[in-house]
């Protein structure tokens, strides 16, 4: 990832926001500065391929920045992450409705959550 990109990455996703950006990618701000110096200065380094691999996931998922958050989207994209990390269809879709389920009982309770999947479609 060229600086250039990294520069675009932080303004799409974090608003421009180094520090934040260092934090959500768990990586010591010093790590970003480090990237974002001129590759023609002593002190540039580029992030690790796993990092720029990240900022690449999350670009594909939020092109738009995370305002653009689309739940379809999102799942597509991590089911297709899943796929490519080894698991079948099935059991991507079934690890991705188990987790939702968890957090919708994390957020409404078991009786909310029923209600919730007692819900018919008006």
């Amino acid at each position: 990832m060229t600086r250039d990109e990294l520069y675009a990455a932080i303004d799409t996703l974090w608003g421009g926001n180094q520090s934040r950006a260092a934090r959500d990618l768990n990586i010591k701000p010093r790590t970003m500065r480090a990237a974002l110096t001129s590759p023609d200065n002593s002190s540039y380094r580029a992030l690790k391929p796993s990092i720029a691999g990240e900022i690449r996931d999350l670009l594909e998922q939020f092109p738009d920045g995370v305002r653009s958050v689309d739940p379809r989207r999102s799942l597509a994209v991590l089911h297709d992450h899943m796929r490519r990390a080894g698991w079948t269809d099935g059991q991507a879709a079934a690890a991705i409705l188990g987790a939702a389920t968890a957090l919708a009982r994390q957020h409404l309770g078991d009786a909310g959550l029923q209600d919730v999947l007692d819900a018919r479609p008006a």
